[in-house]
């Protein structure tokens, strides 16, 4: 009975507290990546304000050579973080390299999420080119102090009734 009280404890109180939230941008028209335009710079906008535990991006993008691009992603609070080096990947029917794989990226870890994310990628070589279509954020938030305290408080009370339900069955035997 304990245990399956600690599980319900764990499932309402640490589950909701640990969410993923995605913001998603979609250029359009979609902007091309070559060594001759300028940097296709995308922005967007997370309106909820929560501090950032893992950071993920998903970028949807094509280019002839991954290598040769360099991805910058800056957050509200001005950190940059340069994604890479980008996996390669030929997709045999277009003759195209095509980005699937989320990045994991660790230097936002801490920082608060509200704000204007801004997200570069530059073609750095000339010879080839790709499209920028638009990029996905996925942010986790930190699980909030008060979470802690209501599980510490749930496990408390859980002991206390243990016991009591313990000296009950005690005192009438």
């Amino acid at each position: 009975m304990l245990r399956s009280l600690l599980a319900v404890l764990f499932v309402l109180v640490i589950s909701p507290s640990a969410r993923a939230t995605e913001f998603t941008k979609i250029e359009n028209p979609q902007i091309g990546l070559e060594s001759f335009l300028p940097p296709a710079i995308s922005t967007l906008e997370v309106p909820d304000e929560f501090t950032i535990a893992e950071a993920l991006v998903f970028l949807n993008l094509r280019h002839e050579f991954f290598p040769d691009l360099r991805v910058e992603l800056q957050s509200p609070k001005g950190t940059n973080v340069v994604l890479g080096p980008l996996p390669h990947g030929l997709d045999p029917a277009t003759q195209l390299f095509e980005m699937t794989a989320p990045v994991v990226l660790f230097g936002f870890n801490g920082e608060q999420s509200e704000g204007l994310w801004t997200l570069k990628v530059t073609d750095q070589v000339l010879s080839d080119g790709g499209f920028f279509n638009g990029w996905t954020l996925d942010l986790t938030a930190t699980p909030e102090p008060g979470t802690l305290l209501l599980l510490g408080t749930g496990l408390a009370m859980t002991g206390l009734l243990s016991l009591r339900r313990r000296h009950a069955r005690g005192l009438h035997s």
